[in-house]
């Protein structure tokens, strides 16, 4: 793969986490007090318990507890590509902003581009 190709997978793979920031997913799931619809006391029993839990909160609760559970997805990608940075593994070995896991933060709130005029550090 070329330098090129490089970058342009390196932007799109940072993209993609980011996107998966965004969904809510886990948010959603609390805010629902439905954390997985199929669980039952004898089918995915710990799932069952989460739903039981998240019913048992108000909606403030929810709305309280959806949001940690996004901050500590959010947390453990930018941990994931800490340790690829340190590791050096490549394409994480550098970024536009010294560090892939900078470049993420930078564009996780959607008002960073991506540097058209230099290449990654």
């Amino acid at each position: 793969m070329d330098a090129t190709d490089t970058d342009a997978f390196y932007r799109s793979f940072i993209d993609h986490l980011v996107d998966k920031c965004r969904t809510d997913f886990y948010e959603e799931r609390a805010f629902s007090g439905v954390w997985n619809r199929n669980a039952r006391p004898d089918f995915v029993p710990e799932d069952h318990e989460k739903n039981l839990l998240l019913q048992s909160l108000s909606m403030d609760q929810r709305r309280v507890l959806g949001a940690m559970l996004m901050e500590l997805y959010v947390s453990g990608v930018f941990d994931t590509l800490v340790a690829l940075h340190e590791e050096q593994i490549e394409p994480f070995d550098r970024g536009y902003e010294s560090s892939p896991f900078n470049d993420f933060m930078g564009r996780l709130p959607g008002n960073w581009d991506w540097p058209t005029d230099r290449e990654r550090a």
